[in-house]
């Protein structure tokens, strides 16, 4: 399983991987911005994306939106430390969910299966 996981925060990203590595199977890919997490997306095409909302360059909003727009099928989880406002706004664009941070293991390993039918 190939999973993309999009935050601004390297000791973040790294905590996830780690967290989802000792536990699943996977090909893993990261991105610090919305911006890179199109191009990574378009290049590697990964079953699941696990993606920030508040970035700089390109916020997960626009970056969702971009990637759905090319890519219906794709699955998006949304992770945020901010308002439900803006986890309003990437439902819309197509994420999935939207899930609080810090994202605990099991509710993080309980959503890719759930969505990948993998674990």
């Amino acid at each position: 399983m190939k999973i993309l996981i999009v935050d601004d925060n390297d000791d973040l990203r790294m905590v996830l991987g780690l967290m989802l590595s000792k536990e699943l199977d996977l090909e893993l890919f990261e991105a610090s911005n919305g911006l890179e997490a199109v191009e990574i997306f378009i290049e590697k095409i990964p079953d699941l994306v696990i993606m920030d909302i508040v970035m700089p360059i390109k916020d997960g909003i626009e970056a969702t939106r971009e990637i759905m727009e090319k890519y219906p099928d794709a699955k998006i989880i949304a992770h945020t430390a901010y308002s439900s406002l803006k986890g309003k706004e990437m439902i819309k664009e197509g994420a999935l969910e939207v899930l609080s941070k810090p994202v605990m293991k099991n509710e993080l390993l309980k959503k890719i299966e759930k969505y990948t039918n993998q674990t």
